[in-house]
Order: C-alpha cells, then structure tokens, then sequence
C-alpha cells in the first residue's frame, strides 16, 4: 500500500456521504493501512493530510466507533512532532477536553504529555503559547472518568518538572485554576482530595514549590483542619495519607513540623485503645511516622506513639505489622537507631517484633521479616552496627535455631524474606560470627533442590556468594567449607549436576 492510498482513505472519510456501518468500515481499513508504513513513511504521507476529519468523526455516538478513532490518532499523533501538533491541531485538541467520552480525554492529555518526553522547546511552547491545554488539563481533575483524572494528575506532575511547567502551574493563572476547583461548593471532597494529593506531589519538588502552595494555603492547612476537626473518619484518614507524601522530602518534613502536626497526632491517638475512631486513624498515622523516619528522626512524641502501639497490639497483628514497619523506617537511620537505643521501651519492643515474628499469619509475617532486614541491612556507621545490632539481632533471634529454622519455613513467601534478611546482614561480621556457627549451615547454603521458586534460590545464591568472597568468614569457616562455597559460586546459579546413568546389559 502507498502513501496516496492512506490519503485517499481520510479523503473519503471527509468527503463521502456514508452511514455510519461504511464509515466504520472505512476507519477499519484505516487503521490496518497504518501499520503497513513506517515511521518515515507515515511522516511523508502525513504531510500533506490532515487529521481534522478524524477529530470530527469522534462526534459519534458509538462508543465502539469512538474508541476505534481514539486508536487511529494516538498512532498517528505518535509519528507527529508535538509541537507541530500543537499549531495544527490546538482547536481540536481543546475541543477534546469537553468530550463526554472518558478515553478521548485522555488522548488528548497524553498528547500533551508528548510534549514533555519530547523536548524543552515543546513544553516552552504549551506552558507560554497554549496555557489553555494545560488549565483545561486541571479541570480534568475533576472528571468522573478515574482513569482520565489519574492520567491528567501525572501529566499535570511531571509537567511541574520543567522550568516553564512550574512557572505556570505555580503562577497566578495555574495556583487560580487549582482555587476555583477546591473552593466550588460543587467540589465534592473526593475531587478535593485529588488536588491535594496532585498539590502535594509539587510541593515535594523543592522547598521553593512548597512555599508558594503554602503562600496561598492551599495544603497543609486545609488537610490539617480535615485531619483535626473532621468528623469523617475516612476524609481523616485521606487527609493524613496525603500529608505523608510530604513527609517523603526533608523540606517536606520542615514544613510539617513548623504546624505542630506530631504533637497534634499525639494527642489525638493518645487514648487510642478505648477510643474506636482513634483505633481506625492510628494505622495511618504510624505510617506518616514511618515516613517521617526515613527522613530524619521523628519528634520524641511520635517515636513514644509507635512503641506504644507496638507494645499494645497484642493480637492485632495488622496493627502491629503497621508499628512494626514504623519502627524500622526510625531504626533505617543512624541517628534513628542511636536514638531508639536510649528508650527503655527498646528491648520490650524487640521481644514484641519476635513475637509478631513468630505468631502473625503469613501475609503480616514477611512484612515483619522484611522490616527486621530494614533494621539491620542499612547501617553505614560501622561503631553503631558493632554496639548495638548485635545485641538487637539476638533479642529478635535468642537462638541461632531460630534463625535457621524459619529460613526454612515451609511457605514460599515467608522462606524468601528470610532469606532476604540474612541477605542484608551477611557480610557484617559480627553477623557472621552468629549464622556461620549454626550446624549445618553450609550444607544448607549449598543445597540446590530445596529452594521452592527461582527466587528462593537467587536469595540464597546471593548469600554464597557475599560469604564465598568475605575476608572475614575466613575465621570461622574450615578451608574446605569456604572452597565448597567458592566453587557452588564458580558453577553460578543454574548448575545442574549431571545425572549419571548406567546401561545394564539386556535392560
């Protein structure tokens, strides 16, 4: 098939009086003509087309037909400079935003995403020329379609990225379409929290992107009078998920602190067993302290907050599982761990974990598993890993059987986070000086058949191979331990020994 051919189906399309069976018809062979050309090809043949017939066409009621056309032009729109795009076809493209249909919305938003994979020259050219793509772009975040809103929330981030993108969306046109939304009395709360949680994620772009959202009180003191003085559990819940998302950045964190959320958080969850609506909002705010904790460590009323409920979740194992992770994102940290090690609640708190550990079910048990690996694989302060893992890893593990016993968990999921734990301590010494010593260890290192999935085996391969090259399992391992584990190592991870078979005369 030539170029012409291509052009003369948009021809026809245009110009034919059809019903709608030939029409579709004709954007079948359309779009199977599509993919006989190349690139190159289609840019050729494009040239001297226009794609305004195919716009037209989408007024059409069929959703089938609809979804058809949204097929053809996004495969044509791809082969199309975006900036070129933007000149020829602005009116359609904006004439696509009041669309009923959720995925012609949605082309269009992607279109306009072109331009930010493209080049600095397109988004230059959205963000000064066509400030009308992106507001309408903005109003998209109240759509019904969720897809449609969730494609325009991540075009409207990324955009934020670029210089001119966050010139624009920060500027007074961009910062007024984000207030007519959220101040609308016909903004339902759902919508609202999609602007924050958007919002948000431009806030965690620099400082400078955060103070002129808070310039205009646009986040954390709308979320915070939601958090605090809500009556709906779930809008609290939604509202505290969203301030996490700042507590991912340290000027984030800043912020947060100078609003005196942790000392409001206290006092909200400070009776949380005999209060059921304190009970619900607790998970999540042990995770924003989570995620505070990854950062920097958290005020001393937060960290109390995550102990106590460590300590008290008794057989809440979900609850628990929660405190758990919170207090491991606290210890990731060195200055997190030196301060956990001042509490006199720390050892209570391990026997607590090891309890978890041992009696959760299985989804809550490799959770716990990969947070003690959190503990205790992110240490770079070699006096702090010598004084004071050791003595925690023995208060989850009083028993080097216990270690090797829940390595080889008879369920999948919880063998690997063993595995991986192990993984993330050995190459510490004083680590090895604990699992090396356990009977049977190597045997079990090398032992191929027994691992239940590929990636089983790929965590215990990794192991071998930390302790085959470590200097310092030298003085703890036999010669000929250490030369079976380099040669398991030699042979990589697929070896399969061969299996020897004997021919027996008259078999």
């Amino acid at each position: 098939m030539d170029q012409n051919s291509l052009q003369i189906l948009l021809h026809k399309i245009e110009t034919e009086t059809v019903d709608d069976g030939k029409r579709k018809e004709l954007l079948e062979h359309l779009r199977t003509a599509i993919t006989s050309f190349s690139k190159v090809e289609l840019i050729e043949a494009l040239g001297a087309a226009s794609l305004e017939v195919l716009f037209e066409c989408l007024a059409s009621e069929d959703e089938e037909e609809i979804t058809l056309i949204c097929g053809i032009l996004r495969n044509l729109m791809l082969v199309l400079d975006p900036g070129d795009c933007l000149q020829k076809y602005h009116d359609s493209i904006l004439q696509g935003f009041q669309h009923p249909s959720g995925p012609v919305r949605s082309l269009v938003i992607a279109q306009l995403q072109r331009c930010i994979e493209s080049s600095k020259e397109s988004v230059d050219l959205l963000c000064t020329e066509y400030q009308d793509l992106i507001i309408a772009s903005i109003n998209q975040l109240t759509s019904d379609d969720l897809n449609t809103s969730k494609v325009a929330g991540i075009f409207l981030i990324n955009l934020v990225q670029s210089v001119s993108g966050s010139e624009f969306l920060l500027g007074h046109a961009g910062i007024s379409s984000f207030k007519t939304i959220l101040n609308s009395p016909r903004t339902s709360e759902t919508i609202k929290f999609r602007v924050y949680e958007t919002l948000s994620h431009f806030g965690n772009q620099s400082s400078e992107y955060l103070e002129k959202i808070e310039e205009h009180h646009l986040l954390i003191e709308p979320l915070s009078e939601i958090i605090f003085n809500s009556q709906d559990p779930l809008g609290q819940m939604n509202g505290l998920e969203i301030i996490a998302v700042l507590a991912e950045t340290k000027h984030g964190v800043s912020h947060i602190e100078k609003t005196g959320i942790f000392t409001k958080l206290q006092r909200l969850c400070v009776n949380w067993r005999d209060d059921p609506m304190s009970v619900l909002f607790l998970p999540g705010v042990l995770k924003f302290i989570g995620k505070v904790g990854v950062m920097q460590v958290p005020p001393d009323e937060a960290v109390d907050l995550v102990i106590d409920a460590l300590l008290k979740s008794t057989k809440e194992f979900a609850l628990g599982t929660v405190a758990t992770e919170a207090f491991a994102h606290i210890a990731s940290t060195n200055l997190g761990k030196v301060h956990l090690a001042q509490k006199q609640t720390l050892k209570p708190s391990f026997e607590r974990i090891q309890s978890l550990m041992n009696e959760a079910p299985t989804e809550f048990r490799t959770r716990i598993l990969d947070a003690l690996a959190t503990i205790f694989g992110s240490t770079i302060d070699d006096d702090i890993g010598q004084n004071l893992l050791p003595d925690w890893f023995r208060l989850v593990f009083p028993q080097p059987s216990g270690l090797f016993s829940i390595l080889q968990h008879s369920f999948p999921e919880v063998r690997l986070s063993a595995l991986n734990l192990l993984g993330s301590v050995a190459d510490l010494e004083w680590a090895q000086a604990y699992y090396l010593r356990i009977p049977g260890v190597v045997e079990f290192l090398i032992h191929r058949k027994i691992e239940p999935n590929r990636e089983c085996r790929n965590a215990k391969f990794k192991i071998v191979t930390i302790v085959a090259k470590s200097s310092t399992a030298t003085k703890l391992l036999t010669a000929e331990d250490i030369g079976r584990l380099k040669i398991h190592v030699e042979q990589g991870l697929n070896f399969i020994e061969a299996q020897t078979i004997v021919a027996m005369e008259g078999a």
